[in-house]
């Protein structure tokens, strides 16, 4: 009996010390070993944001499902590497996190001020969606190779202001919001091929295709009557590896 109830008192104490609450800031979370991260940069417009400043997530009943502390690079940006947290099978008696169904939404706590802004696009709430449990590795489109930018200042111009070399680079997303077309605009520095994507906030691929770009300002038309309502992201790259992402909001 004793080799029995051994492993089973372990397996309680272990499980009981993972769920335990912690708090950060302003925010409650259950860590656990359920979770996906999210890995981008952090902006909130031109304020200077600091390692004392916090980024939480939050699932679809308003629950904070992680929360952590900026990260400074070398280069002074700031960064978030963010594991949200999933709601564990053997605690059937509470919810500590994520489901796969459910969607997520994000918060800035900025320490100097003691304020909390959620991401807004054009006065929306942006819920995204695609989480699932990875053990703590990143989800699609936010591991540190897809320099995801996620500006918690919505100036409604649509462009992020977000390149990596300045080969090619967004001058204009018109009009915003959107109904049945958009005009976008963009520079670059040489003529050469270059591919344009729309996705929309869960990552999901919703237009690719290749064009040719001139030296100077280029201009793209994107019909937009089957796209449904919601907010999209523009990205532009090229062989070079420029790349540039704006957004746009579909009525």
């Amino acid at each position: 009996m004793k080799k029995i109830l051994t492993p089973i008192l372990l397996f309680t104490l272990i499980s009981s010390s993972l769920c335990s609450q912690v708090s950060l800031g302003p925010f409650t979370f259950y860590p656990n070993n359920t979770s996906a991260s999210i890995i981008a940069e952090i902006k909130f417009g031109e304020s200077n944001l600091t390692s004392e400043d916090l980024i939480a997530a939050f699932d679809s009943n308003g629950k904070c499902v992680g929360a952590s502390s900026l990260i400074a690079a070398e280069n002074g940006k700031m960064f978030c590497n963010l594991a949200i947290y999933g709601d564990e099978f053997h605690t059937t008696e509470s919810d500590e996190g994520m489901n796969e169904s459910e969607l997520f939404s994000l918060k800035l706590f900025l320490e100097s001020s003691n304020e909390e802004i959620e991401y807004i696009e054009n006065d929306e709430v942006i819920q995204f969606t695609g989480w699932k449990d990875l053990h703590g590795a990143p989800l699609d489109n936010f591991k540190y190779s897809d320099n995801q930018v996620l500006d918690f200042q919505d100036d409604g111009t649509g462009i992020l202001n977000f390149n990596v070399n300045n080969d090619i680079n967004i001058l204009n997303i018109a009009p915003v919001p959107a109904n049945n077309f958009i005009n976008i605009s963009f520079n670059s520095k040489e003529y050469q091929q270059v591919d344009f994507e729309v996705f929309d906030v869960s990552g999901k691929s919703i237009i690719s295709q290749k064009t040719k770009a001139i030296v100077g300002e280029n201009k793209l038309s994107l019909d937009l009557n089957q796209f449904v309502s919601g907010t999209y992201f523009i990205k532009i790259y090229s062989n070079e590896q420029g790349l540039t992402v704006g957004k746009f909001v579909k009525n």
